[in-house]
């Protein structure tokens, strides 16, 4: 009976432990993707802010909201810079941040341009 709690307790540690070490290994993982969008982003803001102007129509890019530009910028880093995140996560994940954050209507706005920005600036960018 005491071997088979004691056996019990060490597979439950054993558990603990593998998941503790990958939590921390993916935690590593992030924090070099976060690091290297976040530098990436900054070191391609004219790039993206170009894309942007090309792609808003009857909008004055100085009048967009500073954190819809923000969003904009870091996913079209991603479309360019990070071949293994698929556009369409890109979009929703932005798309998702967008409508937690921003305005009313940003979450379709930046659908709508990073769509358009999608087929007709990088559809063939990772063939």
């Amino acid at each position: 009976m005491l071997g088979s709690k004691f056996y019990n307790l060490t597979n439950a540690i054993t558990g603990l432990v593998v998941f503790l070490v990958s939590v921390y290994e993916l935690k590593d993982k992030l924090e070099q993707f976060f690091s290297d969008l976040f530098f990436m982003t900054v070191k391609n803001v004219d790039f993206s802010d170009r894309v942007i102007n090309k792609y808003i129509q009857n909008w004055d890019f100085d009048r967009l909201a500073h954190l819809d530009k923000a969003i904009l910028r870091m996913a079209i880093t991603e479309f360019f810079y990070f071949d293994s995140i698929p556009f369409n996560a890109t979009i929703d994940e932005a798309v998702d941040i967008a409508k937690k954050y921003s305005t009313d209507k940003s979450g379709s706005f930046i659908n709508g341009v990073l769509d358009n920005i999608k087929l007709k600036e990088v559809k063939d960018v990772r063939k």
